[in-house]
């Protein structure tokens, strides 16, 4: 089990850093071997990315994360499983080989090894071990043969049009369950992938401004809002400062019958009525497991009052 965060606003901001740091502090029980952010300013396609062994506790704060600036940030927290606990296994990853761009996931992909053999084959240079990375090469891979078609690659419409078409490739291609985060640094835009794994979208305002979170787990969503775009499995919803949209990853059905491969899917957010307190651990528990336990007989006791008006039981 691993975490990942994406995080995009309309503007540059002082406390994005802040933001960020808060996101990957409440996926810590998610995995605490590594942790890592990549972080983007206004007009420039220039990425920080820091990260390293540890928990994001601790980190965020040694790596500065916490007091960074920008605009776009993608984190991740990692359960080691595909390489060793150290610094290259780290996410996210930004790749170079045969374009631009950068991520991280959440999961596990079952045919790394093949994927691995297939990009250094194509002339992929690959730095880690991590499963993580073979997904994003793979993305930029097929991404860079979707810009070759483009008349001017540099037009953004096009480049997002490009990315939707890569995403449907790669998921045909990669194998496993996860959840992953991928920004193109040209356009300062995100997509988020649910396959298999967790996945939340938010979108917020506060005094600076709107933003829209990604995140693998709901409760650090509900720090900031609680407003949000429901995901289904096999879909993904591309995101930048003008808005969001939801496309399929795969062919899938619908109530409307069956949604193409890549096609645009009609989502309208929604409130949710749950708080961040009401879904993250509490101060008084060490795990989550605990807080459960422990909260059996309460959830007991609504349900009775719930159904059956009170119980002398309760």
């Amino acid at each position: 089990m691993c975490g990942v965060i994406g995080l995009i606003c309309d503007r540059n901001r002082q406390d994005l850093g802040k933001m960020a740091s808060l996101l990957l502090r409440s996926l810590e029980y998610r995995g605490y071997d590594s942790t890592g952010a990549a972080i983007q300013g206004d007009a420039t396609d220039a990425v920080d990315l820091r990260k390293g062994v540890g928990a994001p506790s601790v980190l965020v704060d040694d790596l500065g994360i916490s007091s960074m600036q920008g605009r776009v940030a993608c984190g991740q927290v990692r359960w080691a499983t595909f390489g060793a606990v150290d610094a290259k296994n780290a996410q996210p990853h930004v790749v170079r080989c045969k374009t631009f761009l950068y991520g991280a996931h959440n999961g596990n992909v079952t045919n790394t090894e093949a994927l691995r053999e297939k990009l250094i084959g194509e002339g992929h240079l690959i730095l880690s071990d991590n499963d993580g990375e073979m997904l994003v090469h793979t993305v930029e891979h097929h991404f860079a043969l979707e810009l070759e078609k483009l008349d001017d690659p540099a037009d953004a419409q096009a480049r997002k049009d490009a990315m939707r078409r890569a995403l449907v490739r790669t998921q045909a291609a990669v194998e496993g369950s996860f959840a992953a985060i991928v920004v193109d640094p040209v356009t300062h835009t995100g997509w988020a992938l649910k396959s298999g794994s967790s996945l939340y979208f938010g979108i917020g305002r506060d005094e600076q401004g709107p933003f829209q979170i990604a995140s693998s787990d709901l409760s650090s969503i509900l720090k900031f809002t609680r407003v949000l775009l429901p995901l289904e499995e096999g879909e993904a919803v591309e995101f930048d400062h003008t808005g969001r949209q939801v496309f399929a990853l795969r062919e899938k059905k619908s109530r409307d019958g069956v949604v193409s491969a890549g096609a645009f899917i009609d989502r309208a957010p929604v409130r949710s009525r749950l708080r961040a307190k009401d879904t993250e651990l509490s101060d008084e528990f060490t795990y989550f497991m605990e807080q459960e336990i422990f909260a059996q007989s309460q959830t007991a006791r609504s349900v009775i009052t719930k159904y059956l008006g009170g119980s002398r039981l309760t």
